[in-house]
């Protein structure tokens, strides 16, 4: 939800990590409450938890042009 809802796994994971890419950086990501709350395991670990919430329903695809993930109903719950 910080980051806009647009964005795919492999960029919420650095987020998560606290990667600062060349994007994160430029976006302003890097400042938000969240970049860097989960060093604690590894950007494939995140990336593979969020294409679990993608399968369980509670991400869902964000745009069909350009992907990403949102929250939908199941993950507000």
């Amino acid at each position: 939800v910080r980051t806009g809802e647009r964005f795919g796994a492999a960029h919420l994971a650095a987020v998560l990590t606290g990667e600062a890419t060349d994007t994160i950086t430029r976006l302003g990501h890097d400042s938000l409450k969240t970049f860097g709350v989960g060093r604690d395991r590894d950007k494939r670990s995140w990336q593979t938890t969020i294409r679990q919430l993608f399968a369980a329903g509670a991400l869902a695809e964000a745009s069909e042009e350009h992907g990403g993930f949102r929250l939908t109903e199941k993950a507000e719950e």
